[in-house]
C-alpha cells in the first residue's frame, strides 16, 4: 500500500467515527511531508477520543513509510493546507472524496 492509500483509507476510519470531522490534504513534496488539515478546530483541540486516533495513525505511519512525514494541523496552525489535493468529510450517509 502506498502512502497517500493508507493515509485515505484511515481518515475515511476517523471519519467514519467521528463524522462532524473533515479533513483536507496536500502533499509537500520538497519536504516529503504530507499534511492532514482538521475542521473544526474543536474536535483537533479537545476531543481526546479523536487524539488517541490521529496519534495511533501517525505513529503507524511513522513506522511504515520513514522517511515521509504525516502531520496534523488546525487553522490556527503556522503549517497549512493551501490547494488540497483532496477532502474527505462525512455527508450523512458517505463519504465525499473531493479531488
Amino acid at each position: 500500500m502506498k502512502s497517500q492509500e493508507y493515509i485515505k483509507e484511515h481518515l475515511r476510519g476517523i471519519v467514519n467515527k467521528f463524522p462532524q470531522i473533515s479533513f483536507s490534504y496536500e502533499y509537500d513534496k520538497i519536504e516529503n511531508l504530507h499534511i492532514v488539515q482538521v475542521t473544526p478546530i474543536e474536535q483537533y483541540v479537545s476531543n481526546q477520543e479523536y487524539k488517541d486516533a490521529e496519534g495511533d495513525m501517525t505513529f503507524e505511519f511513522d513506522n511504515l513509510f520513514f522517511p515521509e512525514s504525516l502531520v496534523f494541523v488546525n487553522e490556527e496552525s503556522l503549517i497549512q493546507v493551501d490547494e488540497p489535493d483532496f477532502v474527505i468529510e462525512h455527508t450523512g450517509t458517505e463519504f465525499n472524496l473531493s479531488i
